[in-house]
């Protein structure tokens, strides 16, 4: 992994590492009928990266109904 000069892991590496995952998840769930992309994202950093670092990817039975509601699809896997 890529540091900075104060010796921490770089945010943008962190960054990039994880910007697939939203869409997979979205995908997967939506079926081969859809093509997903991501057109914006964020994070919020707790602390500097210094050794292991952990993310945590959340996609909500609730998140996932208003995607459907909002793309006229019912049902689904999940």
């Amino acid at each position: 992994m890529e540091s900075q000069l104060c010796g921490v892991q770089f945010g943008g590496s962190l960054f990039a590492l994880t910007d697939p995952f939203y869409m997979i998840m979205l995908a997967t769930n939506l079926g081969p009928e859809f093509v997903v992309w991501d057109k914006a994202a964020s994070i919020r950093y707790k602390k500097p990266g210094l050794g292991r670092v952990r993310a945590e990817f959340r996609l909500t039975a609730e998140r996932l109904a208003e995607v459907r509601m909002q793309l006229g699809v019912r049902g689904g896997r999940m």
